[in-house]
């Protein structure tokens, strides 16, 4: 057992003797982008005030929108607005209520000093982001089709340009958009920018808040209830697809490795991590805010959990903790079976072969699984965005090929998605595939696995011989050791 095991941990195999390349061209325009943001950490306002570079963001996002609001500026994205830029002036008149309301935002105007206004915060920033969305649109329409909220909207540049000037101005009341241009901002949304149901609704929340503000609720949402539901339902079919093990599997693997710049280390990290992933039916999360660790990697204890070539059988991986999970906090051990069908999909020699390149590195596998700072001169950045970005190439680069231009649609969710139906289509149990990809909405997986399912019986009933292709690919063996409590919130 203790040769097999020695054996295992070095993995000795004429592929595995290619040389490591240290440059990774891909990450050259990212690191150049941080060199820019590094340079303006320090900046001055256009009142030689000092600031640092996350203020200088935003600064820079409310002096653009302030200045330039022009008709072909439909970038609105954490935008100041007109109508809140009024508002802090003081040009639009308050009752009572809506001004015991500022007076209870008083927070917000002591983190001004750095700014040429009060700053965006959380507490308000989807009333900015919301309202600044609706301007835009608006003055892009033009004072034929913009209608009074045009005008109002032109009043209050007006008025803003003569206060900065140092004129006597009157406050004036708030105009709030009717309904039918509310209606006409939403079919603009949807059919012609293409926006999901989801963020629309937050849209319209933002503008509704906006109005409440100043004592002229407007429920534009409840025009739309209907709507927002069946379009919720219809971007979630469309969210992360899924893709197909035994025939998508081989083509983003040749993407990993074959058709991309990446050096070798990265590639081994996230086509270790992807195979993991799937393993696991996890989300991408799962494999970097809560990455299981070397420390809990348990190999085989006897020698019959080795085969002949001193490789191990199964490794169990542990997890300590995933999104949205509450309840029992025990260790969730899921043992991870070797693919013998193709070593290219087999998640335990990748998992030996990433620990051997850490360890040709001088890195000892300790720590997280996967770390996302590869030895070639990358800064270190957020995981998950990190992972998500390199899955996001991956599946790129493999839709370029003829007949695979659907994957250009597939995210690190499809992965979780594409999972179920594989475990599925390897006759695992529908328990068991809750409980290995610890699903806490199972309508979502049950919805999965129909559609899944509808799909193995057509191709049956075309060819009566029909062999599932998974059999000659990758079968999932995936077993979950840890009793799992069903009243627990997975």
């Amino acid at each position: 057992a203790d040769t097999a095991r020695v054996a295992a941990a070095e993995i000795v195999r004429e592929d595995d003797d290619a040389p490591i390349v240290g440059n990774d061209d891909d990450d050259a325009d990212v690191e150049a982008a941080e060199l820019v943001v590094a340079e303006v950490n320090e900046f001055q306002d256009d009142k030689g005030r000092r600031i640092d570079g996350q203020q200088h963001r935003m600064y820079r996002r409310k002096n653009k929108v302030t200045n330039l609001w022009e008709s072909s500026n439909t970038r609105t994205d954490h935008f100041d607005s007109i109508v809140h830029r009024a508002a802090r002036l003081g040009l639009l008149k308050q009752d009572a209520a809506s001004q015991r309301d500022v007076e209870s935002s008083q927070h917000i105007r002591q983190q001004s000093a750095a700014f040429q206004q009060e700053a965006i915060v959380d507490s308000t920033e989807n009333r900015y982001d919301s309202q600044s969305r609706l301007e835009c649109h608006v003055l892009h329409l033009g004072a034929a089709n913009g209608g009074t909220y045009y005008a109002h909207l032109f009043e209050l540049k007006l008025l803003i340009e003569k206060h900065e000037g140092d004129e006597e101005v009157t406050p004036i009341q708030l105009t709030t958009p009717s309904p039918a241009l509310i209606k006409a901002w939403v079919r603009h949304m949807r059919n012609e920018r293409e926006n999901k149901g989801k963020s629309i609704e937050t849209w319209i929340g933002g503008v509704s808040a906006t109005c409440k503000m100043y004592d002229k609720p407007h429920n534009y949402a409840g025009h739309f209830t209907d709507t927002f539901k069946r379009w919720k339902e219809t971007d979630a079919e469309l969210r992360a697809p899924a893709f197909c093990i035994a025939k998508d599997l081989p083509e983003l693997y040749k993407a990993c490795f074959g058709k991309n710049r990446w050096s070798d280390v990265k590639r081994i990290e996230v086509w270790s991590a992807l195979l993991v992933q799937l393993a696991i039916m996890g989300r991408a999360s799962c494999v970097t805010s809560y990455c299981p660790t070397w420390d809990d990697v348990e190999m085989p204890k006897t020698s019959g959990g080795f085969d002949s070539d001193g490789l191990p059988k199964f490794l169990t991986l542990v997890l300590h903790d995933w999104k949205h999970r509450s309840g029992d906090m025990r260790p969730y051990k899921i043992l991870v079976r070797r693919n013998r069908l193709d070593v290219k999909y087999c998640p335990v020699h990748w998992i030996l072969t990433l620990a051997k390149t850490r360890k040709h590195y001088g890195l000892a596998p300790t720590g997280k699984m996967f770390t996302w700072q590869f030895p070639c001169g990358t800064k270190k950045k957020e995981y998950s965005q990190k992972y998500r970005r390199a899955l996001k190439r991956i599946f790129i680069i493999a839709s370029k090929t003829p007949g695979f231009e659907y994957l250009a649609k597939c995210s690190s969710h499809s992965v979780r998605r594409s999972a179920a139906l594989w475990a599925n289509r390897s006759k695992i149990g529908r328990a068991g595939i809750m409980d290995i990809g610890r699903w806490n909405d199972l309508t979502t997986l049950f919805k999965y696995l129909s559609q899944g399912e509808a799909e193995i019986r057509s191709m049956q009933i075309e060819d009566s011989n029909w062999e599932d292709p998974i059999c000659r690919v990758w079968v999932c063996g995936t077993v979950v050791l840890t009793p799992p409590i069903r009243n627990e919130s997975f």
